[in-house]
């Protein structure tokens, strides 16, 4: 027994012990390969991530574009049915004539402020907040002209035989207009950003404002065209109100800067507000 004790611990060491090291350097081998191999596929994967990213984000924004168009459009929908099923039958063409009086304001402010503002912001990035604030400067002054031709068009009306009853339509939309061209205009920046949530979110509250007020004159009987005309322009104040809260992007109001880039922007957009007045003229 000492024998046997004495031969098995003095055995040779080299075998059992002198292969370990090997079959453990053999495991590292293999999964230094795993490693590299899982790392590769890793950098595929990640090579591919961003393609796919930007196809589910193109996605995603145009699900959000279709989105806000049928909330706007609900918009537009739901005013008119409550207007022609609570008020007199000649309400809803009062209402819908009104708003149209600003159609050509708006034709002016999305070829002439919209359109080029979002053509030329990318262009020149370090001018972005020099370009929103002339974006801001034009749209105060075409808010301006909104107002001083209401007050005009409301105080002429009562010297034109048939147009009595409107007046007080006519001289709300001093207050309907530059709120709507407003709204049009926030819109349309946060669509030139590709921040199309915002521009959903701002007529998801419109259209939850509207709707509300709409109620309200229903619950207390006022209503009318103007009181009507008043919700409209409340609802998209406060789209606004809610838009700058919200946004806070930089702008930097110079004058200099908003007349150079006024001339631009008509040298942009004059064809195209000819191309809008007299392709509605040819249809």
């Amino acid at each position: 027994m000492h024998f046997l004790e004495t031969s098995y611990s003095n055995r040779p060491q080299g075998g059992k012990l002198a292969s370990e090291p090997e079959v453990c350097r053999g495991k590292d081998v293999v999964a230094s390969e795993s490693e590299a191999t899982n790392d590769l596929s890793s950098y595929k994967v990640r090579q591919k991530n961003p393609r796919e990213s930007k196809e589910k984000s193109s996605v995603y924004q145009g699900f959000l574009a279709l989105l806000d168009q049928i909330i706007c459009s609900a918009t537009t929908l739901i005013t008119l049915i409550l207007i022609a099923r609570n008020c007199q039958k000649d309400c809803v063409g009062t209402y819908a004539l009104a708003l149209s009086l600003v159609l050509p304001l708006r034709v002016i402010q999305d070829r002439i402020i919209s359109t080029p503002y979002m053509m030329l912001l990318h262009r020149d990035p370090d001018r972005a907040a020099s370009r929103l604030g002339s974006a801001f400067v034009h749209q105060a002054m075409l808010t301006m002209l909104c107002f001083v031709l209401a007050i005009l068009l409301g105080s002429g009306s009562l010297l034109i035989p048939g147009l009595g009853p409107h007046t007080e339509s006519l001289i709300a939309l001093a207050f309907v207009g530059p709120c709507v061209l407003w709204r049009d205009l926030l819109r349309s920046i946060s669509f030139s950003h590709g921040d199309i949530f915002a521009a959903m979110i701002t007529d998801a509250v419109v259209l939850a404002a509207q709707i509300t007020g709409m109620f309200i004159c229903i619950a207390s009987s006022h209503m009318s065209v103007n009181h009507y005309l008043i919700v409209t322009g409340v609802s998209s104040a406060i789209g606004c109100v809610l838009w700058f809260m919200r946004e806070r992007k930089p702008f930097a109001i110079r004058f200099d800067d908003a007349m150079t880039d006024w001339i631009e922007n008509w040298v942009i957009g004059r064809w195209l507000v000819a191309a809008r007045v007299f392709g509605s003229a040819g249809m």
